[in-house]
């Protein structure tokens, strides 16, 4: 196994225990959110996730280019999201908590693939906080 094939598995692995944690860490928040969803007023909310995946494909081609650089400020983006939450479900505010897991997702993609793809994807992640019913 060769020093890249090997540097390469590191990240996949890496990336799929980091997804792992992140959907164990919110496993009942994602029920509830889709308890919420299930109400009249919010069932827009289960297009929004197809839109962001559309809006991300439709840039596939910009983000191919550019080059993937790991910042540590999606760890100071990942301490403001867990405070996000953590005031959330402490004061029963169940939107700041959805909004704490929104945050952690933009902290990850901060975290793994760098700033200048993040400013890239800036107009999906602002479609995609209309997951969080109000």
């Amino acid at each position: 196994m060769t020093s890249d094939s090997r540097g390469n598995a590191i990240v996949c692995v890496s990336l799929i225990s980091l997804v792992a944690a992140f959907c164990f860490q919110y496993w009942v928040d994602f029920g509830n959110l889709l308890i919420r969803w299930g109400s009249g007023d919010f069932s827009y909310c289960y297009l929004v996730p197809v839109i962001f995946a559309y809006l991300v494909w439709t840039n596939r081609h910009l983000l191919s280019g550019m080059a993937l650089r790991p910042s540590a400020w999606g760890l100071v983006v990942a301490g403001a999201s867990g405070t996000i939450y953590l005031a959330g479900k402490l004061g029963s505010i169940v939107t700041l908590a959805f909004v704490g897991i929104w945050t952690a997702l933009v902290a990850m993609t901060l975290l793994v693939v760098g700033p200048r793809v993040v400013r890239a994807l800036a107009f999906p992640f602002l479609i995609l906080i209309f997951i969080v019913p109000l």
